[in-house]
């Protein structure tokens, strides 16, 4: 038996870059026991090996290169990551495990996975597609929190898709991948690391003692989420910048706020629940059926869906936010208001541009 290559491929928002950090933070003790996690990039996830293999499809946000001339840097670095890709499969032990974990290869469309397929073929003798499944409304509800940190506009997307993604994964991989439901119940330990390193990468229970799981939960309260998404829609009326240094900064005083008070958490409301579960029933169905994998808690028993979710703009249409608390929040981050807050900034930003112009 020669090299093995797990291929951990999401989904989003199911302890991926808990997973990715861990891996990372404990790379020489893992390698140690052959398994081999490679540094591609100086970030932990290895997403910088899909742009190479990307050409004509979506391109995701999170990758930049709005410009031909910053997509094509951004391949070269993509290239480069393949190239370190390459120098650690050459040099692991003929028994060794190698592991790539990058969320956004559940959504690849199947031409770019096909490339990817090759690429990894030619590296490893075997390849196993490891995916972690979420419950469709606290997927939706945790995706649609990241998306509005730097952005104001609620998602729409609500159904899953779980059937099409993973008979794709098959499709183009030629085996079955292995599922796993992320959900405390169901993992080992309830940790989405540990269960990994059990179920896939061949660790015992007694083994795991010495690994300090590494948590990223960045989420905002529901008032938190309500302000950022008042504050891009008041700074940036069109398209936020990903990543904008603006943005960021607010996100870091909503932060700071609510380790000094207590803010409500965010939740569904009751009904928006009962539909995104309904509309995604079909999927779970499907999934029990053919993988044996339950997702219990899908929606709130006895709530009735409304009859659309088009009308849903705000965070308010999503979750209960309480106006007084949301108030105090706005006047604990901005106390001289949005607006003055916003230009302020604008003209601190543009003396740094023309500084930097000057000289």
């Amino acid at each position: 038996m020669g090299l093995r290559l797990i291929l951990h491929v999401g989904m989003g928002k199911a302890g991926s870059t808990s997973l990715q950090n861990t891996l990372a933070f404990h790379r020489d003790l893992f390698a140690q026991k052959n398994l081999i996690y490679p540094a591609l990039s100086s970030h932990d996830h290895h997403s910088y090996l899909l742009p190479a293999v990307l050409n004509g499809d979506v391109w995701p946000r999170g990758f930049g290169g709005n410009t031909a001339e910053k997509r094509e840097r951004v391949q070269q670095s993509s290239e480069r990551a393949w190239e370190a890709l390459g120098e650690a499969a050459r040099t692991a032990a003929s028994q060794a495990t190698l592991v790539v974990s990058c969320e956004n290869i559940f959504t690849m469309r199947g031409q770019s996975m096909g490339r990817l397929r090759d690429r990894l073929t030619a590296l490893a003798d075997e390849i196993i597609p490891v995916v972690y499944i979420r419950s469709p409304v606290d997927h939706y509800l945790s995706k649609a929190q990241q998306v509005l940190k730097f952005d104001h506009r609620i998602s729409h997307k609500y159904v899953f898709g779980l059937p099409q993604h993973l008979r794709k994964l098959a499709d183009v991989f030629g085996v079955r991948p292995r599922v796993r439901i992320f959900s405390p119940s169901q993992l080992h330990n309830g940790c989405t690391v540990q269960d990994f390193l059990v179920h896939h990468a061949g660790f015992a229970p007694e083994d795991l003692s010495g690994i300090n799981v590494l948590r990223n939960n960045t989420s905002l309260s529901a008032e938190g989420t309500a302000l950022i998404q008042q504050f891009n829609r008041t700074a940036f009326p069109g398209t936020v910048p990903f990543g904008n240094g603006l943005t960021k900064r607010v996100l870091g005083l909503i932060q700071a706020e609510e380790v000094l008070n207590s803010y409500g958490k965010l939740r569904l409301h009751p009904p928006v629940r009962r539909a995104i579960a309904d509309l995604n029933q079909e999927g779970l169905d499907w999934l029990q059926k053919n993988y044996g994998c339950v997702i219990a808690d899908a929606g709130d028993a006895g709530a009735t869906a409304p009859a659309s979710l088009e009308g849903i703009v705000a965070v308010a249409d999503l979750c209960p936010v309480d106006m007084a608390k949301l108030r105090q929040m706005t006047e604990a981050v901005f106390p001289d208001g949005m607006d003055a807050w916003i230009a302020a900034a604008l003209r601190r930003q543009n003396k740094v541009r023309q500084k930097k112009a000057v000289s």
